[in-house]
């Protein structure tokens, strides 16, 4: 049997053993998750072992990397969207998982200002910066998937621009498509409401391309923020170079995520998941 701390790795969601005993229903015993064949355990609860853990939207984890504290072999250090941070063993992971979202609406995206491979050369293909720059610049963020680097516009010493596009959403008619976003991690958390930049939280979330030029409101205060501090005009943020989209940052918090377990969900064993989900459990495509 392969054990699934022996393969975790970057971007794996996971559910925790200590939120599910949190939050399972009294009348189901945690032992039978264990104990009990899927047809056994439907017998006795009347629904599926997936199903029961699926409704309770437990906190989703997601693996950082292995943890390089003394003893940490077998403990890997874990985020959740909050920007909370701990180190785990094997035995607190429950089950592996996916990431559910209880909304399809983001409300508000952010604006980079820049996004460059992991050499310092710019993606826009439009000069390029010294690494070692990037690594001092603290609202530039080296994902770990493609080791890419991105930056937030700030227009205050510590607050990134955020906007409020009209149709912030993944629905049919909404700006934003699953098709056309990108999982990363490693940002700098923020605060939603008032889009404080955190360097002590962890943040991860989508970069996601609009669908259209973009359309704001000038009656929204972060709106009209923005587009003061950009001399009047509305900030554009990066553009991709084989089609000019513009991609923006959704952090993953804005769309309250939740975790949805390994549909066989045999604790302590391995099952190959995909890291990244939509609400509608589609596949989401990393071709940003």
């Amino acid at each position: 049997m392969v054990r699934l701390v022996d393969r975790l790795e970057t971007g794996q969601a996971m559910i925790l053993l200590e939120d599910l005993s949190r939050m399972i229903p009294y009348d189901v015993n945690l032992p039978d998750f264990h104990n009990l064949t899927s047809g056994q355990f439907i017998q006795r609860y009347h629904e599926s072992k997936t199903s029961l853990v699926r409704n309770l939207h437990l906190p989703v984890w997601v693996a950082v990397q292995p943890s390089n504290k003394k003893g940490g072999n077998e403990r890997w250090k874990v985020a959740n969207p909050n920007g909370e941070t701990k180190v785990i063993g094997y035995g607190d992971i429950f089950c592996l998982a996916r990431i559910g979202h209880g909304t399809e609406t983001f409300t508000r995206w952010v604006v980079l200002e820049g996004g460059y491979d992991e050499m310092g050369n710019s993606l826009d293909k439009h000069g390029s910066l010294p690494v070692g720059r990037l690594k001092q610049n603290p609202f530039y963020f080296q994902e770990p998937f493609k080791k890419q680097w991105f930056g937030y516009r700030i227009h205050r010493s510590n607050f990134v621009v955020q906007m409020l596009p009209y149709g912030a959403s993944f629905k049919p008619r909404g700006i934003a498509d699953w098709k056309d976003t990108r999982f990363v991690m490693n940002f700098g958390h923020l605060n939603q409401y008032n889009a404080k930049f955190y360097k002590s939280k962890y943040g991860m979330g989508y970069l996601v391309a609009a669908q259209r030029a973009p359309e704001y409101s000038i009656s929204k205060r972060l709106n009209a923020i923005a587009y003061e501090h950009a001399a009047n005009n509305w900030p554009e943020s990066i553009r991709r170079v084989k089609d000019n989209k513009e991609v923006f940052y959704v952090p993953l918090s804005y769309l309250e995520p939740y975790a949805i377990p390994d549909d066989s969900l045999e604790p302590k064993t391995l099952h190959i998941l995909n890291w990244v989900v939509t609400g509608c459990d589609d596949l989401i495509h990393t071709n940003l």
